[in-house]
């Protein structure tokens, strides 16, 4: 009687093709080959959100490559962090998506969003100098921590009130 060992991981055939790959998955790969990926940096609205299982963009960008023909419309029913959306914006395919987590929602919402670039600086100079003429944090903000102050003695500044003397800590 012959047995043979179950693995989520078979080894792989010894007439394997392994190729190192530097940059953009190329779409001629042979079947069955094993790739190895240096990838180039990507840019920087990758990196904006948590995802504990991100996509790398090169994998959604050789699905396109590979397979897509304009006009093309993708459905992308986990987006997650919103990558196979933004390859697929950039490869100028339209895009349908949700995601359940709200956090997501929003974190695909901003990537996507068409933003006026002037009108994003002059907002920024008006919050750097509204930010500038502040000397103190406004009263108005109900801190926690503040309670915790107040219990043990101590002032919403920071100093601890012992016999009408204000004592820093």
């Amino acid at each position: 009687m012959r047995i043979e060992q179950l693995s989520l991981f078979p080894t792989a055939p010894s007439d394997s093709i392994y190729l190192s790959i530097e940059g953009n998955i190329p779409t001629d790969l042979p079947n069955g080959a094993f790739i190895s990926l240096k990838r180039n940096t990507p840019l920087k609205i990758y990196f904006l959100g948590f995802q504990p299982a991100k996509s790398i963009p090169e994998i959604p960008r050789w699905f396109l490559h590979k397979y897509g023909k304009n006009p093309l419309t993708i459905l992308e029913p986990f987006a997650g962090s919103g990558t196979t959306i933004l390859e697929s914006l950039h490869y100028r395919a339209s895009v349908d998506w949700l995601d359940y987590h709200p956090l997501s929602r929003l974190i695909c919402q901003v990537k996507t969003h068409s933003f006026n670039c002037q009108q994003v600086l002059e907002t920024t100079a008006q919050i750097i100098f509204q930010a500038t003429h502040k000397h103190n944090a406004p009263n108005t903000i109900a801190f926690l921590n503040l309670v915790r102050y107040r219990v043990l003695g101590f002032e919403a500044g920071g100093r601890r009130q012992e016999a009408g003397v204000n004592v820093p800590h």
